[in-house]
């Protein structure tokens, strides 16, 4: 890739770093007992990001978009719109299939004699792996109940696979006809936020994750809560494709206008920046210290993650077209290159890891951070010793055979 792309390497690896955390603390803090220290962190405002951080998971959709939109409109000139879209699909299942499944296997199969504890699991394959398996192969699984999932975090690999298939529907009419792109991306975003507002009106729906301090006080409401949030708009695709669709918006138009020399007057450098931190505050803290109402909560549910998205955007675009300062700088960083290719195998494994220390807790004990950051250090460190591996056995077997794959039909039509 180009190295004005450098900078999307290091936005990778600080988003997994920031979902793997707002993971851990999560399940850290169910295992210790409810003291002053517990509560003011969970009553404070540092547990707005660690309860939020699971929607910075949209950054992984903007990139995703950016890329894909990117990816075909460079296509679409190259081949004067001769896009093999057999081709385009069949890479893409081929390229996140295989290690997706090995991993699944050993989830389901062989996690349950990696350790023991108390809570250890006492089953030798995963029940709900059993029935659900096939739907990850498809990737559908995000539309069963949260009380069946295999593997619940893989709902993002689902999301963005859909997003994918569906993906040249938005493309194709911003390459041929923009207005009418935007237009339709527009609508179906707008769209998509009501969903959400009315979905949380009818049933009643709080916020996702951002309300540990209801697990010490009523425990089974919010395991209700969660499940809920999750089953109706946390892990479904006509709620989270504004984030995927404003990727491909800013794909799309970046590619235009790639070539041109024009800058962004210092103004509007400033006031974007503004809005962006001002969007990303109301992300993380529009609901803080506040007796929020219903409309309020569905509301925020409906724009938390499109804001957040527009942060993300704005921050993608002034680092490509050098605009990005120290925040490019940081981000091009180029010992995140080798750790940023890891991601996708560091979310599919990251739980697993997770897991396997919460279950090995012995007993409760009072809360600490320094042991929640060692369980946040000894989780990102597995996490990315096991996904090098299953790079190295999974990943890049099959793109070394893509490749191989390619040449062959290269030779084929040529000797023909």
């Amino acid at each position: 890739m180009d190295n004005e792309f450098d900078c999307l390497y290091g936005m990778r690896f600080v988003s997994i770093l920031i979902v793997v955390l707002g993971h851990v603390c999560q399940a850290y803090c169910m295992t210790v007992r409810l003291n002053e220290d517990i509560e003011m962190i969970l009553k404070s405002w540092v547990s707005q990001i660690t309860g939020n951080a699971f929607f910075v998971v949209n950054s992984f959709l903007v990139l995703s978009g950016f890329l894909n939109a990117y990816s075909v409109s460079y296509d679409y000139h190259r081949y004067n719109g001769n896009i093999s879209w057999i081709k385009f699909y069949v890479n893409r299942f081929l390229r996140i299939t295989p290690g997706y499944m090995m991993i699944l296997g050993f989830h389901a199969t062989l996690f349950s004699y990696s350790g023991s504890g108390p809570l250890w699991p006492t089953y030798d394959t995963e029940p709900r792996c059993k029935d659900t398996w096939w739907m990850h192969l498809l990737y559908i699984n995000n539309f069963i109940t949260i009380y069946d999932q295999c593997m619940l975090w893989t709902w993002y690999i689902a999301v963005d696979m859909q997003f994918f298939v569906i993906s040249p529907l938005f493309i194709i009419p911003l390459i041929r006809k923009p207005k009418l792109g935007y237009t339709l991306i527009g609508v179906t975003i707008v769209s998509s936020c009501f969903l959400i507002f009315c979905l949380s009106i009818k049933y009643c729906l709080r916020v996702m994750g951002a309300e540990m301090w209801y697990f010490f006080t009523h425990p089974e409401q919010f395991v209700n809560w969660q499940a809920e949030n999750f089953d109706l708009i946390y892990g479904k695709p006509y709620t989270r494709i504004s984030s995927y669709l404003l990727g491909i918006a800013l794909g799309c138009y970046f590619y235009k206008t790639r070539l041109s020399k024009k800058r962004i007057n210092k103004a509007t450098l400033f006031w974007g920046w503004i809005i962006a931190v001002f969007l990303l505050y109301i992300s993380f803290f529009a609901l803080y210290k506040r007796e929020e109402s219903l409309i309020e909560i569905a509301l925020y549910n409906a724009s938390k993650d499109f804001l957040f998205s527009c942060s993300i955007a704005w921050l993608i675009y002034v680092c490509l077209i050098g605009e990005g300062g120290f925040l490019n700088r940081f981000f091009s960083w180029r010992y995140f290159f080798p750790v940023s290719r890891l991601s996708y195998c560091v979310y599919l494994v990251h739980m697993s890891v997770t897991y396997r220390y919460h279950f090995m807790i012995e007993e409760i004990t009072d809360f600490s951070p320094s042991s929640m950051i060692l369980m946040f250090l000894r989780v990102m460190l597995w996490s990315h010793l096991i996904a090098f591996l299953a790079t190295l056995l999974f990943e890049i077997p099959v793109l070394k055979l893509i490749k191989l794959l390619k040449k062959l039909g290269k030779k084929i039509r040529a000797s023909d």
